[in-house]
């Protein structure tokens, strides 16, 4: 038996290291960083890049706003080139060999442009990248908070999944954005009304997590 205490057994666990057991328990304080645990891992959790010393880099807060699947051409069954998940594990889940799993990640950043003026000027914003799933595991940790769930820095609702599927066309629209997607929406239903292009007369939909959101029924539905 090792000589670790597990967060979730104690000494009756035999594998603390890679103990799964997600009933939360009260650690000694907030900032505690374990291995990222695929199923757990949502938008808004808190990631820290490995340190190999004690030192940490300035602004080591990074969080996940985005998780993805980049497809492959090879991917016959899917209509869109990425679709977008709530959890790390059902992105890989979804993944094979030859598509990518990436996680969308900001951190915020604030310098003092003119330090030795009387007044700085200061320099803030958000740093926005991009990181494989492999990648993420391999070489970062999540930070978990005194009741043992993951810290989660959520700024605004869950984000859902959007889509506009037009006629013939088929998607044309696919991303978190509502905003985005009743634009889009609304520039095919004029397209559609005004029988311009391949949207003349078309149907368009408006999709919000597989359920219709809105739907516009062109000219040539009903005309059959």
């Amino acid at each position: 038996m090792s000589s670790r205490l597990c967060k979730y057994h104690g000494r009756t666990c035999e594998f603390p290291g890679q103990c799964l057991n997600r009933a939360p328990r009260k650690y000694e304080g907030d900032g505690h960083e374990e291995r990222i645990d695929p199923e757990r891992l949502t938008l808004g959790n808190v990631i820290r890049r490995i340190s190999r010393s004690e030192s940490r880099p300035a602004f080591s807060d990074n969080v996940i706003i985005g998780i993805h699947v980049s497809y492959s051409s090879k991917r016959k069954d899917k209509r869109t080139d990425k679709e977008h998940f709530l959890t790390l594990q059902e992105a890989m889940s979804d993944a094979q060999s030859s598509d990518y799993v990436v996680l969308t990640v900001v951190r915020p950043y604030l310098y003092a442009s003119n330090v030795f003026g009387s007044i700085p000027n200061w320099l803030q914003g958000i740093e926005r990248y991009e990181v494989m799933g492999n990648t993420l595991l391999d070489c970062h940790k999540v930070v978990v908070m005194s009741t043992g769930e993951y810290a989660c820095y959520m700024a605004r609702e869950p984000l859902y999944k959007w889509e506009v599927i037009v006629g013939n066309i088929g998607t044309v629209y696919d991303d978190l954005s509502e905003q985005g997607a009743r634009a889009t929406f609304k520039v095919y239903k004029e397209m559609s009304k005004l029988n311009e292009g391949r949207a003349g007369g078309e149907n368009v939909t408006l999709m919000c997590d597989g359920e219709i959101a809105e739907e516009y029924i062109g000219t040539e539905t009903i005309g059959e």
